[in-house]
C-alpha cells in the first residue's frame, strides 16, 4: 500500500459514547482512529460494500495461545495420552 499518497483532512461526526471505546479498541489492535478509518474506507472499496473483521481475540483463546507460546499448561508424552485427556474432558 503506497504511503506517499496526499493526505486530506476531513471532519466527521459520530455519537459521543462509542468514540472512547472505539479508540481503546483500535489502540489495542495497534491503530489510531485515523488509521482505522482509512482501513475501513479502503476495505469498503475492495469489498464494494460495508466490510470488516479485525477483532480482539476472545479471552479464552488469548489465554490458550499465551500458554502454548510459553510452554505452559499440561504436557503429554504421547498422542494416546493427549487423546485420552481430550476424551475425558468431554
Amino acid at each position: 500500500m503506497p504511503t506517499n499518497l496526499p493526505e486530506r483532512q476531513t471532519r466527521a461526526s459520530w455519537q459521543a459514547q462509542p468514540c472512547p471505546e472505539a479508540m481503546r479498541l483500535f489502540s489495542q489492535l495497534g491503530f489510531d482512529m485515523s488509521t482505522a478509518l482509512n482501513m475501513f474506507l479502503r476495505q469498503a472499496l475492495v469489498d464494494n460494500g460495508i466490510p470488516f473483521t479485525p477483532r480482539r481475540e476472545n479471552p479464552a483463546s488469548a489465554r490458550a495461545r499465551y500458554e502454548a507460546e510459553n510452554g505452559l499448561g499440561e504436557k503429554f508424552s504421547s498422542v494416546d495420552e493427549l487423546m485420552a485427556d481430550l476424551t475425558d474432558a468431554l
